[in-house]
């Protein structure tokens, strides 16, 4: 088990640093232009609207709102060690996202925008900090809830919190993928730890009874 999610944790790493390695090279950079200018075709007004809504998912402010609410509910349950797990996905995210941006000073799309973001393009903020919060979120969740269908919605609600950050102007594909894959990862490896964290308990706590 652990092998696998190993290799998905290889994997996510991987597209990162392959993304990373590419959006300079002008085939790719060609390629990233056209699905953005083939993306924004789909704009009409009413759909403008409701992605503009649905992006603020992903915006500092309200990531900060669904944390404290979270962290709120998780310490009234004394299921501190999720609030603290929850936590540290949310900073790492933030930590390894401002650190690669400023490695690679990616400026972000100038025409076309509908909605101001000011900072580097690369990777996505909303993309790599959305995946891995509200993945991270949605785990907590599905997992109390015994629903898989739970998680397999926030991993949907990712996808297209990505998706409308190219639809709004404001970042290339490849921004996303990048950022998708670094939040993926992160996620990934704070479940692991908290899996982990979880098992030493209860082993712990079985040891006392006895």
């Amino acid at each position: 088990m652990f092998e696998m999610k190993g290799r998905w944790i290889c994997l996510s790493l991987a597209v990162l640093f392959l993304a990373a390695s590419l959006y300079k090279v002008k085939i790719i950079n060609k390629i990233d232009l056209q699905i953005r200018e083939a993306v924004l075709t789909l704009r009409n007004e009413q759909l403008n609207d409701i992605i503009i809504q649905f992006s603020m998912l992903g915006s500092a402010s309200v990531i900060a709102v669904i944390f404290i609410l979270a962290g709120v509910l998780f310490v009234l349950r004394r299921l501190y060690s999720q609030a603290l797990w929850l936590f540290t996905c949310l900073a790492g995210a933030f930590s390894l996202n401002t650190l690669i941006k400023w490695l690679y000073a990616r400026p972000r799309p100038i025409d076309d925008r509908l909605i101001d973001a000011d900072g580097f393009s690369f990777p996505s903020g909303n993309a790599m900090i959305g995946a891995s919060f509200y993945m991270m979120l949605f785990y907590f969740i599905s997992t109390w809830a015994k629903k898989p269908w739970i998680f397999a919605t926030g991993i949907a609600v990712v996808m297209l919190l990505g998706a409308s950050r190219v639809y709004l102007g404001v970042h290339y594909p490849l921004d996303i993928i990048s950022g998708l894959a670094a939040g993926t990862m992160i996620f990934l490896l704070c479940r692991e730890g908290y899996k982990r964290s979880f098992s030493a308990r209860q082993t712990h706590k079985a040891h006392i009874d006895v």
